[in-house]
């Protein structure tokens, strides 16, 4: 071995745990090595100081795998979490939660484009369905909620307000002609629609100033 390269190592630990891979001078793992956990878990890349440091490979015993950058032990920085299922989540992430500008994507195609905050459920987030419709727009809990547009593959749109995954409240619907009307919703059905003779905006929108992108 030259001078300065980091030893290879084997160690077992007592509660069956092993590590195979580089050490520095002190033991402690350094460089590049796989650890085994007695779980059926595994970790394949960079360490430093002893941590999983730098870039990496985390296979999980049922199936998930985490492909990304580290930072003492921890996920950070960009990467990707593969469920088993098929769902994809690409994106940054901190102290080991999605923290940042991330997509999640589904099996059937569909996705969500958002920005994460340590792990929680993007607020603000521009949903891709695989039919072509696309919403974005407020969420919370994983729902449609506050303002948004829903954009119809046909052309259409919808403009208004949402309360727990259902259009509710007051909203403009656009034709893919042109038309125009108001409507107001509650819990997802419609109560009232009146045509607009003017430009979409009018005195009873309520759904002003949203700012979406759906490409």
């Amino acid at each position: 071995m030259l001078e300065g390269e980091p030893a290879r190592g084997n160690s077992e630990f007592e509660n069956g745990d092993r590590y195979v891979g580089d050490l520095s001078s002190t033991g402690k793992r350094e460089g590049h090595g796989t650890y085994y956990y007695t779980s059926g878990d595994k970790y394949t890349g960079e360490w430093a100081a002893g941590k999983q440091h730098g870039q990496g490979v985390y296979a999980y015993v049922n199936g998930d795998r985490y492909v990304g950058g580290w930072q003492l032990g921890r996920p950070s920085g960009e990467g990707c979490y593969f469920f088993r299922s098929g769902k994809v989540f690409s994106g940054q992430y901190s102290n080991g939660n999605p923290d940042g500008p991330g997509a999640f994507s589904y099996p059937n195609g569909e996705r969500l484009d958002g920005v994460w905050n340590g792990g929680s459920f993007p607020s603000h987030g521009v949903y891709h369905y695989a039919n072509g419709d696309c919403y974005g727009g407020s969420w919370r809990a994983g729902k449609k909620h506050g303002t948004g547009t829903y954009y119809f593959s046909s052309g259409a749109k919808h403009q208004g307000e949402y309360c727990d995954g259902k259009p509710h409240g007051y909203a403009i619907f656009v034709e893919a002609s042109g038309a125009a009307y108001q409507e107001e919703w509650k819990q997802g059905r419609r109560v009232s629609r009146e045509p607009l003779s003017g430009p979409e905006r009018s005195h009873g929108e309520r759904a002003a100033d949203i700012v979406t992108t759906c490409a």
